[in-house]
């Protein structure tokens, strides 16, 4: 059970000090709060008494600290209007109780004697109190979550292509010419002639052999291409979930429980 516990200050000096042992009692900065809504007091500086009207930005507070007691409500709120309140976030019973013993030690205004007044809703100027006050409540936090869609790019497939070499024989069939010389001998018996003298001498008879051989040259060409690319869509798609908030009744205790409030 949470508990918010209100001291009321007359000087600065002593909200400081009371902040400071707050802090080395362990109470941080986040759950001590100084009100910024203290009213000048300027204008009434020579009057005896002067009216009070509750100041708009703050009478929620008042409301929400003090529910449905009026006069309290009224009490705290004149003397807040005038002087410096501090608030303190307890956790629970016994830090409320501390942190009310240490605004206590550093003057906290007794409230009550402030808020003595001469008629109505008047309160005397100059009022002074010995070291007093603290004010503690329950509270129910309302938490309502919120769905935030966003998108985000996953893989959902792909295509590689991927490229390698083979070999596969091949043939071809090609007719080769070749060249054989061969010497042929024949028995002739017969007078020699004036010709078959001009070629008696010495000499040499060359005849060469050729051949066909097999000649293989490879060039290569481009056949096919094989690219890749992809194409972009979009589509509609519906997200839908569940959120939770929290839902307060104020119910007003009486001979018949009556709702009068829903948030």
């Amino acid at each position: 059970m949470a508990f918010t516990v209100l001291g009321i200050f007359k000087e600065q000096s002593d909200v400081n000090k009371a902040k400071k042992q707050l802090e080395a009692a362990g109470f941080h900065n986040d759950r001590v709060d100084v009100s910024p809504y203290r009213r000048d007091n300027k204008a009434t500086k020579n009057a005896e008494y002067y009216d009070y009207e509750e100041d708009e930005k703050t009478s929620g507070f008042w409301d929400w600290l003090m529910g449905d007691d009026e006069d309290d409500r009224h009490r705290y709120s004149r003397v807040a209007a005038d002087n410096h309140v501090l608030t303190v976030h307890a956790a629970d019973r016994a830090e409320a109780t501390r942190a009310a013993a240490i605004m206590d030690d550093c003057n906290a205004l007794d409230v009550n004697k402030t808020a003595a007044a001469a008629r109505g809703n008047v309160v005397r100027r100059g009022a002074t109190a010995t070291a007093k006050g603290a004010a503690a409540t329950d509270k129910i936090k309302v938490v309502k979550e919120n769905m935030n869609v966003g998108k985000r790019t996953v893989e959902t497939g792909g295509v590689q292509l991927r490229s390698r070499i083979i070999e596969k024989p091949v043939e071809e069939k090609l007719r080769l010419r070749e060249e054989r010389v061969y010497v042929q001998r024949d028995a002739v018996n017969r007078p020699a002639t004036e010709a078959d003298f001009k070629t008696f001498k010495e000499g040499t008879v060359e005849v060469t052999e050729r051949a066909e051989v097999p000649v293989v040259e490879k060039n290569a060409r481009v056949v096919e291409e094989v690219s890749v690319g992809k194409e972009v869509g979009a589509k509609t798609e519906t997200i839908r979930d569940t959120v939770r908030e929290t839902k307060v009744e104020v119910v007003k205790k009486g001979a018949k429980d009556k709702v009068v409030h829903n948030n």
